[in-house]
C-alpha cells in the first residue's frame, strides 16, 4: 500500500489510488481490533498467527502519503487511521524501558516460512522496516 501512495506521488496515475483502495479495503477486512495484522494476510485475526508490527507501521505511512491527494473527507478518515494505528503500536507494540529488545517495535514478523532463517527468528522480531517508518512518522 505505501508503494502505491508512493507511485501516485510521483506519477499522479490515478491507477496507483485505485489500487490503494482496494488493497487498504482487503486490508481493513483482516485487522484485529488492534489494527495490527497477522504476518500473512491469509490468515484471520483469531488464526492465532503471530502479528506483523512492521505492516501496520507501513500502512500508516502509506496512508498518511496517500491523504496528501484525496478530497479531504476521505484524507481525514485516513488519516485518522493512520493515527490510530500508531498509537496501537505506541502502546502494544513499541520496545519500552525493561522490555527486551533492541529495535523500536516488537512483533515484526519477516519470513516466517524461508528455510534459511532459523525457526526462532522467525516470528516475533524487531523488524527494522517498520520500526523505520514508526520511528519518522512518530
Amino acid at each position: 500500500m505505501y508503494g502505491s501512495a508512493i507511485g501516485y506521488t510521483y506519477t499522479h496515475d490515478e491507477k496507483f489510488l485505485e489500487v490503494f483502495r482496494k488493497a487498504l479495503a482487503f486490508y481493513l477486512s483482516r485487522l484485529p481490533e488492534d489494527l495490527v495484522p497477522c504476518w500473512d494476510m491469509l490468515f484471520a485475526p483469531e488464526s492465532g498467527e503471530p502479528r506483523d508490527s512492521s505492516s501496520a507501521a507501513i500502512v500508516a505511512c502509506g496512508l498518511l502519503e496517500a491523504a496528501k491527494y484525496v478530497d479531504e473527507t476521505e484524507a481525514a478518515q485516513w488519516r485518522t487511521l493512520a493515527r490510530q494505528m500508531l498509537a496501537s503500536l505506541a502502546t502494544n507494540y513499541a520496545v519500552k524501558p525493561g522490555t527486551l529488545g533492541s529495535g523500536q517495535l516488537l512483533h515484526g514478523t519477516y519470513s516466517k516460512k524461508a528455510p534459511t532463517t532459523p525457526a526462532p527468528r522467525r516470528a516475533w522480531m524487531n523488524a527494522r522496516a517498520g520500526a523505520i517508518i514508526f520511528t519518522w512518522r512518530r
